[in-house]
């Protein structure tokens, strides 16, 4: 989990999108620390279809299950014939 948020923050800082980048990680950080957060989140499938599914995110920050929902996503519209994926 943490290389995985150590690298979206990384690219956000290179995509130019400072508000969710390494500017940030005080806060996450904060966040964590105060247990308003899981930093060793279980995220799990509870619940799925062909072409549909649900992750419970045990709570965490949005940006790894968001990682995991997007390739999800994309698997299941592939598998299910879709052209279209929605989070």
């Amino acid at each position: 989990m943490r290389r995985t948020f150590t690298h979206l923050l990384v690219n956000s800082d290179l995509r130019r999108v400072r508000n969710h980048g390494l500017c940030n990680i005080n806060g996450y950080r904060n966040t964590f620390e105060q247990d308003h957060a899981n930093s060793q989140a279980d995220i799990r499938l509870v619940q799925q279809n062909a072409a549909t599914a649900a992750l419970d995110d045990d709570p965490t920050l949005s940006y790894l299950p968001g990682v995991l929902v997007a390739a999800l996503a994309v698997e299941k519209a592939k598998s299910a014939g879709g052209r279209m994926v929605l989070t």
